[in-house]
């Protein structure tokens, strides 16, 4: 009987032993799997901190280069927007009878209708009147082409010598209809075209001596 207690004395210490060491096992297992799951989410907060950090500062820096891209087209942009201003600013057409000084234009205007007509002051009134119309006239054209510049300033420095200002106004008013009768002009052949710019080539902007060329030109080609 002796023996059989000692045995299951034995198999109980035993037992106790092996439930001890399987307690202390399972404790370093669980300590061992604590300790790698904390690494891994240290891990794994690095590893999802550094991709979110460099995509910031990719984006920073992508918004730096968009500012100075901008920046960049500011600057050429304003020196063009000044050039085209400038230029617009250039395209001033002169009206040349508003550089004349009024009271200088009257006192002409009457030293030439006197010269004239002597004591006969009817026609030295009505010279006066005449001219004076033809003066506000002209002082009152809107210059804004080329070609109005060209032909007013070409008649101002035929007649102004004589401060003829109806000679100006004659001579304006004629060479703006020719003008406008060589643009409408229905050039369809080529010989048309070669006389026309002969004429041209002949007598430049006086539009009165172009018309009168061409049409005596076009008219003699008709009858041969």
């Amino acid at each position: 009987m002796k023996k059989v207690f000692r045995r299951i004395g034995t198999l109980i210490t035993t037992l106790f032993l092996l439930i001890v060491m399987a307690v202390i096992v399972d404790i370093s297992n669980d300590d061992d799997t604590d300790v790698t799951s904390e690494s891994m989410g240290e891990q794994t907060v690095e590893n999802t901190t550094i991709p979110i950090e460099e995509k910031q500062q990719q984006e920073t820096e992508e918004q730096v280069e968009e500012s100075s891209s901008a920046e960049e087209e500011e600057v050429v942009e304003e020196p063009k927007a000044k050039s085209e201003e400038k230029h617009l600013e250039t395209i001033v057409f002169t009206n040349k009878i508003g550089e004349l000084e009024a009271e200088e234009v009257a006192k002409k205007v009457k030293e030439r209708a006197e010269a004239d007509w002597g004591s006969d002051y009817e026609m030295v009134k009505y010279q006066m009147e005449n001219q004076t119309a033809a003066y506000q006239h002209l002082l009152s054209l809107e210059i804004d082409e080329e070609h109005e510049e060209v032909l007013l300033t070409d008649a101002y420095q035929e007649w102004i010598g004589e401060f003829d200002f109806e000679m100006i106004e004659y001579q304006y008013d004629n060479q703006m209809a020719a003008y406008e009768w060589v643009q409408n002009l229905n050039i369809d052949t080529d010989v048309k075209k070669e006389v026309l710019k002969n004429a041209q080539t002949n007598w430049g902007s006086d539009y009165e001596m172009v018309k009168y060329e061409y049409e005596n030109q076009m008219k003699a080609y008709g009858e041969l």
